[in-house]
Order: C-alpha cells, then sequence, then structure tokens
C-alpha cells in the first residue's frame, strides 16, 4: 500500500474512533454547580452550539453574520447545586431543537450575572460550563450534563508601550442606578510624555464601534504611530463605551442613564488631571459607527468641551432614514419596505448579509445588549414595566408612533435645526459649533447609513453650516483614511508640530 494512502486510511480510521468516543446527547442538563453558583439564580440560561471547534461557543455569540446556534430558557430562583434541563424550547436561533441537524457540535452552558455587560458569558460575574465536544442524536442519545463551574473572567489590555487603563466610580452613574458603577477608559501616552513633566498634551477621544470597549484604543494608537514619521503629540483616550443594554453612545437616557454627563463632567476632567491632558482647546472627539454617532452627538450636545468632531459612518443621524426606514412616516414598519418586500439590515459587495426580521429574532433570543435593543434602551422612555419601551411590534414589525415621536430628542438632524438660531441672548449652534463637525459616510455603507449622512449634509447645507460632510461613493463601513489624517494632523499640530505642507518644503530645502 503506498504510504500515502495507508496515512490516509490511518487518519480516518482515528477519526472515526475518536467520533465513536463522543458522548451522544438527546438534551442538556445545566448544573449550577455550588463553587461558583452560591446564591440562586433567576434570569436567561443559554446554551450555545457550535460547529466551530476553535473558539468557546459563547464568544461566538457575538457573531451576527454566522451566528451560533443558541437555545435558552429563562428560570427562577434555580439553587446552587440545582439543575434545569434544555431541550424543546421557543427561545431558539436559528433554528429551533426540533429542526436541529444531527451531528457534532461544541455545546456551551452559559448565565448571565453581570449588570454591565452586553455579551452573555463575557462580563465580571458571568458563569459559564466548559466547552464539550458531542453528538446530538435526539433519537439513540442521553441527557448530557454541562456544569456551570467557570467564572469569566475579562480579557486584559493588550500589551503595548505607555498603555494605562484608567478606572473610577461614576458617582453620576451610580446615583442613577442605585449600586457601584465603574467605568473606564484605556490612555495611551506619547513616547515623550515621561520626559516631559510639565507638559499639557491634546487628547484625541476615540470611540469605537457596536461590541467595542476601551482596549480598542489601543490597536486605534497602534494604526496612529505607525502613520507618523515623528513621535506622537497627543494623548489616545477610549472610554469604554459598553453598558449592560448594548452601547452607550454617552447620551443621556432615560434607562440606561447620564452617560454623556459622565464624560464630560467626570472622566475626561479627572484623565486630564492625572494624565495632564490639554482640556477643552485641544480636545477632539473621534468614533466609527455606534462610536462615530457618539463623537457628534458629544459635540452637538457639548460644543465647547470639544475643538472638533471627527465622525465615520456613524449610526443614523436623521431619523426620515434610518437604515432606509422613514420612523416618522405612517404605516412605517422594520421589517417590511413600502412594497412589501422583506428589508434588508446589512449587505456586502451588493448582495443582502442580513434581514432585519432574522437579526432581530436573534436579538429577541439573547436578550439584552443587542444593537436594536441598544437604539431602544438609550433612544426611548422608559416603559410601564421598567424597560426601554419598544420602538416596534417584535411580531410585525410595525412601528409605534408614539414611541417613535419621542426618538426626536435623539435625532441629530433635528437638535441642530432646532437650536441653531440662539434664543433670550444666547448663542445658538451656528456659532457654538463654527469650525468644530467633520462627518467621513461610505457611499457603500454595509448597514445602509449613507441615506442618513446625505440627509444630514443637506440640512446643514441649508443652515449655512461650516461643517465638513463627505460622503465617498466607493466606501463602505469603514473609518475614511482622508478623515483620519486630517484629525492627526489637527491633533499634532496643536501639540506643536509644524503642519505637515510647512515640514514637507523644510525637508525639501
Amino acid at each position: 500500500m503506498h504510504r500515502f494512502t495507508l496515512a490516509l486510511v490511518l487518519l480516518l480510521a482515528s477519526a472515526q474512533a475518536a467520533l465513536a468516543q463522543t458522548p451522544r446527547a438527546s438534551e442538556f442538563r445545566i448544573v449550577f454547580d455550588e463553587s461558583v453558583n452560591t446564591a440562586p439564580y433567576t434570569g436567561r440560561v443559554y446554551l450555545a452550539l457550535a460547529r466551530n471547534a476553535r473558539i468557546e461557543p459563547r464568544l461566538q455569540l457575538v457573531n451576527w453574520v454566522s451566528p451560533v446556534q443558541v437555545l435558552a430558557i429563562d428560570v427562577k430562583d434555580v439553587p446552587p447545586g440545582g439543575s434545569v434541563t434544555i431541550s424543546s424550547t421557543s427561545l431558539a436561533f436559528p433554528r429551533t431543537f426540533a429542526d436541529l441537524e444531527p451531528g457534532v457540535y461544541t455545546a456551551q452552558a452559559i448565565i448571565r450575572r453581570s449588570l454591565d455587560s452586553p455579551h452573555p458569558g463575557q462580563g465580571k460575574g458571568d458563569v459559564h460550563s466548559e466547552a464539550a465536544r458531542i453528538r446530538l442524536d435526539r433519537d439513540d442519545g442521553l441527557p448530557f450534563d454541562l456544569v456551570l463551574n467557570q467564572a469569566a473572567t475579562e480579557l486584559p489590555l493588550p500589551p503595548a508601550a505607555n498603555a494605562h487603563v484608567f478606572e473610577m466610580r461614576s458617582a453620576l452613574l451610580s446615583e442613577f442606578h442605585g449600586r457601584d458603577v465603574n467605568v473606564r477608559a484605556s490612555i495611551t501616552l506619547p513616547d515623550e510624555w515621561h520626559s516631559q513633566a510639565d507638559r499639557v498634551w491634546p487628547t484625541m477621544i476615540s470611540i469605537g464601534g457596536f461590541g467595542s470597549d476601551h482596549r480598542d484604543g489601543i490597536f486605534t494608537s497602534q494604526i496612529i504611530d505607525r502613520s507618523l514619521d515623528g513621535p506622537r503629540r497627543f494623548l489616545v483616550i477610549s472610554p469604554d463605551p459598553s453598558c449592560g443594554f448594548g452601547h452607550c453612545v454617552f447620551a443621556d437616557s432615560e434607562n440606561t442613564g447620564p452617560w454623556g454627563r459622565m464624560l464630560v463632567e467626570e472622566m475626561l476632567p479627572a484623565i486630564d488631571k492625572q494624565f495632564r491632558g490639554g482640556g477643552p482647546a485641544t480636545r477632539h472627539v473621534t468614533g466609527v459607527s455606534s462610536g462615530g454617532w457618539a463623537s457628534l452627538w458629544l459635540v452637538v450636545n457639548y460644543p465647547e468641551q470639544f475643538a472638533a468632531c471627527w465622525s465615520h459612518v456613524p449610526d443614523p443621524v436623521d431619523f426620515r432614514d434610518f437604515q432606509r426606514i422613514d420612523l416618522y412616516a405612517p404605516g412605517a414598519n422594520m421589517y417590511r419596505d413600502e412594497k412589501g418586500d422583506r428589508r434588508p439590515l446589512a449587505r456586502n459587495d451588493g448582495g443582502v448579509m442580513l434581514w432585519y426580521d432574522d437579526f432581530v429574532r436573534r436579538e429577541s433570543v439573547i436578550g439584552r445588549g443587542g444593537q436594536i435593543g441598544s437604539f431602544e434602551a438609550v433612544f426611548s422612555p422608559r416603559g410601564a414595566d421598567g424597560l426601554p419601551r419598544p420602538l416596534f411590534d417584535r411580531a410585525t414589525g410595525a412601528v409605534d408612533p408614539v414611541t417613535a415621536k419621542s426618538w426626536e430628542k435623539y435625532d441629530i438632524r433635528l437638535i441642530i435645526e432646532h437650536g441653531w438660531e440662539g434664543a433670550g441672548g444666547k448663542p445658538g449652534l451656528r456659532e457654538r459649533l463654527k469650525g468644530r463637525i467633520n462627518i467621513f459616510a461610505g457611499g457603500r455603507d454595509n448597514f445602509y447609513l449613507e441615506g442618513a449622512a446625505e440627509k444630514l449634509k443637506a440640512a446643514l447645507a441649508q443652515l449655512g453650516s461650516d461643517a465638513v460632510v463627505e460622503i465617498d461613493p466607493g466606501m463602505n463601513h469603514t473609518y475614511s483614511s482622508t478623515g483620519r489624517e486630517r484629525m492627526i494632523e489637527a491633533l499634532q499640530v496643536a501639540g506643536g508640530a509644524p503642519p505637515r505642507k510647512a515640514k514637507q518644503e523644510t525637508d525639501g530645502d
């Protein structure tokens, strides 16, 4: 027998033997190990089943495009040492338990105890089982035990020179929630920060998109440093935008609390004091996606706190085009367009990547922390049940016009229009926003965000604003390299570097 053929036969035999040893499961018993579950649990219990064995299933729950299979049940007062069984359940995505294909999966059980993490199984206090390879066989399997005995640990800051974690208790958020709430940010210092002890520095406030946290600022600073031909002359500050409902977008909200005030009144002054930031006069705020919306929101609501805003592919900035949906239109529907056709939520190279109804159905299984629920948590009033009031009916997609009307106070285009002219002797946004707004959108945005940017651009032009709004026809949902270069140049000059053009002329002499 040829050596290659023999090796292949042995490999197949080994794989078949391993498969034969994989335990068959017909249903799953979730056991609450007493070593980490010391109090009764009320909430949602998740079972994640993944084909991809390289990554723990709990870490795949955040994948929108290739969603892991999730089954869930809601429980009450499960004692330490107790157990629950998951098999047939209405909380399932993308398939029901009955429709799941038999075969080999990696299974993991998860419960969430963290009030501040949007990701089940990743927040401090969350608990999960070890990931187990199983063979799903509803006809010839046995109940399989998954033991909740692993306490979730948060990922550390990526290793980087001059990187620090800043953490503080927010008095504003703690008072709002009636419990201690800590907030944090990553700070990346310039190389010269230590040797120039009396120097103050411009600051770049970088806000990540949905699903990000303070650690993303480390990668941002590394990208910036690689683009420079000299030392960076500003601090890179990345506040963690995540909260229990998703992304706080640093807006004050009836549900998530005063995140905007926390940032400008508590966190940024404290960081400036500790790390010698230069304050509002040289403070630039930037962000992408939800962070892009947040950066624009902050400069519109707190103009004197920022020298400029550099917003990249922001979430909807005009609610007449909320991913192609006019929320204010009679009969608006999140699932169906005016022709009755199914609404896409995301695209890639012209093809539909995500549908709105499927996306919402997945969120309904995962629970709090999803993108659509995050919008509602920030923009909606608090309902009679103490939760954010839904914008739309989850079964039909029909938009509630009363709730949509209440969202007007977060419609950035409306806020600018209504506040453009001053009143009572006070200056309006015409004067207060002068020279501060820079927006960069993509004409091929993966999440259909270009329409809202176009409407805001037209509204600003009608008002006579000097805002820079550029929509690159070929750009998708990403940072604008042009916009980033302009921001870095402005920050470098604020830090004492010569303008790039002047430097190039000097270098050429």
